[in-house]
């Protein structure tokens, strides 16, 4: 589906292109919208396309050799901006079709492409390149997905990610060359559109939930957002990502404050549901997803410094506190008492049953033990600020659940309750060495596992083949191999 090319070879091809295709193709395109100008155009054996010009429109056309006689398959009104600078065509053998312009900050090239295959022009996709960056939009089917990938000078893939599809069976056949619509549908068309667009935002809600109203959407990365109207009237919140095999998970919140203005907007540079009473309250929410698919309260951004993951509370970076609160699970959430000062969320905060090791030497790492003997076998050894959630509490030794993990740790090394506020982490930053790794629910090779591509938080070792790891933002867990982590450059 690729197909760049280079600034030089662009320029070529319009000056090929400046020739004309021959009177058939001319005549037929004139003839399909007289008066109009030939702006740029392409051929290939019984194949042609131009970009025409006139009356303040730019038109997209393609046209076919059938039986000897040229005839235009594709008219296409609204597949191009209308002004800005003309596209230029390539026809790739007769079945591939691509435009190109320059993206508007004139820092990289937007090339969108069909195809044809036996049904006609298919799905048009977009690659937006950047400097070492490369996005892919395209259609399967089903789904309009979003890719974005960092090379190196050899165009060795260094990192890709994959944002939360956006549902598109709605697009099925207006993604197609013959009615794609730059406007409406979504393509990341940089500087003229803002990715996926209100109008795309409201068909994938319906295709998601029909029997509810639309009232706001944002698509942000790895999940969408929207606001829904149940049918029985009452406003609600409902967070969409994907799971590993590509199925949407949902999660609806309790009903939204029926006394309050709510809506999605952008607080501090981030995506927030904000909630405004008529008593003057206000609350800044910004909602995230955990790895399980549930979705709960991250960052309250009118709230300096402040961050919140499913069981942790940061308030100075690196120092974060382990304990449970009410806003980690939107369905269950009492909107009326959200947090709407910092005082507020501190309070909401409780840590009983959890500490974390705190060696005097941050270097050094606390065994997790089998049995409360320090002769027992080590599951791991811990970084001061890993979360520990004890289970039973004694004198000497602590029962203690590490991310899953369940064994012993010496009481005398782990801070408990408020205390944990001042355990900085210790944990080493390390960076993935491929842009995918497997992440092991089990420290061993034939465990089942599931594909990454973030930085994790490594909290533990093992041995001198496995870490330990954790990704606060999602709750995510397990095991990497070591050779798989490394500390980067500085």
């Amino acid at each position: 589906m690729k197909k760049w090319l280079t600034t030089g070879l662009l320029a070529l091809l319009c000056a090929l292109c400046a020739a004309g295709l021959g009177e058939d193709a001319d005549a037929v395109f004139r003839a399909a919208h007289p008066g109009y100008a030939i702006a740029a155009q392409d051929a290939w054996g019984d194949t042609a396309a131009a970009v025409m010009e006139g009356d303040g429109r730019r038109l997209l056309l393609v046209a076919e050799k059938q039986d000897g006689a040229w005839q235009v398959v594709i008219d296409n009104p609204n597949a191009l901006p209308p002004d800005g600078p003309c596209p230029t065509l390539l026809l790739d053998t007769d079945t591939a079709l691509y435009w190109s312009y320059p993206s508007g900050d004139g820092s990289g090239t937007l090339t969108f492409s069909s195809f044809r295959g036996e049904d006609g022009w298919g799905a048009v996709g977009l690659i937006v390149r950047s400097g070492s960056s490369e996005t892919q939009y395209f259609y399967n089917g089903r789904n309009l997905h979003v890719q974005q990938t960092w090379c190196d000078e050899n165009d060795n893939v260094i990192s890709s990610l994959e944002t939360t599809a956006l549902p598109g069976r709605w697009m099925k056949e207006l993604i197609t060359l013959a009615h794609f619509d730059l406007e409406k549908l979504p393509h990341g068309y940089a500087g003229a559109w803002n990715w996926p667009g209100e109008y795309a935002l409201t068909q994938a809600a319906k295709e998601l939930f029909p029997d509810y109203a639309y009232l706001d959407g944002q698509a942000d990365g790895d999940c969408l957002r929207f606001l829904l109207r149940r049918p029985d009237g009452k406003a609600v919140f409902v967070g969409v990502t994907q799971d590993d095999i590509g199925l949407f998970r949902t999660s609806e919140s309790t009903p939204l404050p029926q006394d309050a203005q709510v809506y999605l907007g952008d607080e501090n540079f981030t995506s927030a549901l904000v909630i405004e009473w008529a008593d003057g309250r206000r609350a800044s929410l910004v909602l995230t997803p955990y790895a399980d698919g549930s979705w709960g309260l991250r960052q309250c951004p009118h709230f300096v410094g402040t961050q919140l993951g499913r069981n942790w509370m940061q308030q100075e970076e690196g120092h974060r506190v382990f304990g449970a609160h009410p806003w980690s699970d939107i369905t269950a959430i009492d909107w009326a008492a959200v947090p709407t000062d910092e005082a507020q969320l501190r309070a909401s905060f409780d840590t009983t049953g959890w500490a974390t090791p705190n060696n005097p030497n941050p270097a050094d790492r606390l065994h997790l033990r089998t049995a409360a003997d320090r002769g027992a076998a080590s599951l791991g050894k811990y970084y001061n600020g890993t979360p520990v959630q004890v289970i039973t509490r004694g004198d000497e030794w602590t029962k203690v659940d590490v991310c899953g993990v369940q064994g012993y740790m010496m009481t005398k090394y782990l801070a408990f309750g408020e205390d944990m506020a001042a355990v900085a982490e210790a944990a080493p930053a390390m960076q993935l060495r491929a842009a995918q790794t497997r992440l092991y629910v089990f420290p061993q090779e034939d465990a089942s596992y599931e594909i990454v591509t973030q930085d994790p938080l490594v909290i533990g070792i093992l041995g001198e083949t496995w870490y330990h790891v954790w990704y606060p933002d999602t709750g995510l867990s397990g095991w990497m191999k070591q050779d798989d982590l490394w500390p980067g450059n500085g």
